[in-house]
Protein backbone atom coordinates (compact mmCIF):
# COMPACT_ATOMS: atom_id res chain seq x y z
CA UNK A 1 0.00 0.00 0.00
CA UNK A 2 1.44 3.19 -1.04
CA UNK A 3 1.90 5.65 1.78
CA UNK A 4 3.04 9.52 2.09
CA UNK A 5 5.15 11.42 4.47
CA UNK A 6 3.42 15.18 4.60
CA UNK A 7 5.29 17.91 6.61
CA UNK A 8 3.28 21.14 7.96
CA UNK A 9 5.34 23.88 8.67
CA UNK A 10 3.55 26.31 10.79
CA UNK A 11 3.05 29.61 9.31
CA UNK A 12 1.22 32.86 10.56
CA UNK A 13 -1.11 33.64 7.82
CA UNK A 14 -3.93 36.42 7.40
CA UNK A 15 -7.14 34.61 8.14
CA UNK A 16 -5.21 32.82 11.65
CA UNK A 17 -7.78 32.60 14.47
CA UNK A 18 -8.33 35.43 16.04
CA UNK A 19 -6.49 34.03 19.20
CA UNK A 20 -3.13 33.70 17.21
CA UNK A 21 -3.22 37.22 15.55
CA UNK A 22 -4.32 38.88 18.78
CA UNK A 23 -1.25 37.25 20.89
CA UNK A 24 0.99 37.62 17.48
CA UNK A 25 -0.13 42.00 17.77
CA UNK A 26 0.80 41.88 21.67
CA UNK A 27 4.04 40.14 20.95
CA UNK A 28 5.75 40.74 18.14
CA UNK A 29 8.32 38.12 18.57
CA UNK A 30 5.66 35.18 18.28
CA UNK A 31 6.28 32.60 17.00
CA UNK A 32 9.63 32.55 17.61
CA UNK A 33 10.18 33.08 21.22
CA UNK A 34 12.53 31.27 23.00
CA UNK A 35 12.15 28.03 23.99
CA UNK A 36 13.94 28.63 27.09
CA UNK A 37 11.13 29.99 29.17
CA UNK A 38 8.52 26.57 29.61
CA UNK A 39 5.98 28.29 31.49
CA UNK A 40 3.29 29.58 29.17
CA UNK A 41 0.45 31.47 30.41
CA UNK A 42 -3.24 30.53 29.22
CA UNK A 43 -2.75 33.01 26.05
CA UNK A 44 0.65 31.87 24.83
CA UNK A 45 -0.34 28.18 24.97
CA UNK A 46 -3.36 28.84 23.08
CA UNK A 47 -1.29 30.88 20.63
CA UNK A 48 0.97 27.89 19.83
CA UNK A 49 -1.71 25.30 19.96
CA UNK A 50 -3.87 27.07 17.53
CA UNK A 51 -0.82 28.24 15.11
CA UNK A 52 -0.31 24.59 15.05
CA UNK A 53 -4.03 22.87 14.66
CA UNK A 54 -5.09 25.35 11.77
CA UNK A 55 -2.17 24.35 9.40
CA UNK A 56 -2.88 20.78 10.41
CA UNK A 57 -6.68 20.87 9.97
CA UNK A 58 -6.23 22.87 6.71
CA UNK A 59 -3.65 20.23 5.15
CA UNK A 60 -5.76 16.96 6.83
CA UNK A 61 -9.05 18.63 5.07
CA UNK A 62 -7.05 18.68 1.55
CA UNK A 63 -5.55 15.14 2.07
CA UNK A 64 -9.00 13.66 2.84
CA UNK A 65 -10.33 15.70 -0.41
CA UNK A 66 -7.64 13.90 -2.64
CA UNK A 67 -8.31 10.45 -1.59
Amino acid sequence: MPSRLVYIKSALLKDMPLAVRGYQAANPDFPYQSTADQFFDEDQFEAYRELGYDPGDRAATQIQAEL
